[in-house]
């Protein structure tokens, strides 16, 4: 039942941050695949990243000092929240400042047909 709710998560922190994204690539007219697809990859290497971070933290931090084993379902939990909370953070971020390029890339065209 677990390991079905860690499926489901892993498929909320790929699907969710690529819908606002979509929603906000329609807002400033820029809806090409290139654009979904390259996202979609920055999403899946900062999972990636940051899962990597976690689990290093975990070993020398939680284990060491909080003695959280994570074998039992209440440190699988804890894992899987602050994955999901670090990541949220980390694709709102990336979402702002890869906005921000198209959008500025798109204003300087604008600036040289004038």
């Amino acid at each position: 039942m677990l390991g079905f709710l860690i499926l489901i998560m892993l498929f909320a922190m790929l699907t969710i941050p690529n819908l606002l994204f979509i929603k906000k690539l329609k807002v400033i007219n820029k809806n090409t695949t290139k654009h979904k697809l390259m996202f979609l990859f920055i999403n899946i290497i900062a999972i990636a990243f940051i899962t990597f971070f976690y689990i290093k933290f975990q070993n020398i931090i939680l284990k060491k000092y909080f003695e959280i084993d994570e074998n039992t379902n209440g440190g699988v939990i804890i894992t899987l929240l602050a994955i999901i909370l670090l990541n949220s953070l980390l694709n709102i971020f990336i979402i702002k400042i890869y906005i921000k390029k198209i959008s500025k890339s798109n204003e300087i065209e604008l600036i040289g047909k004038e």
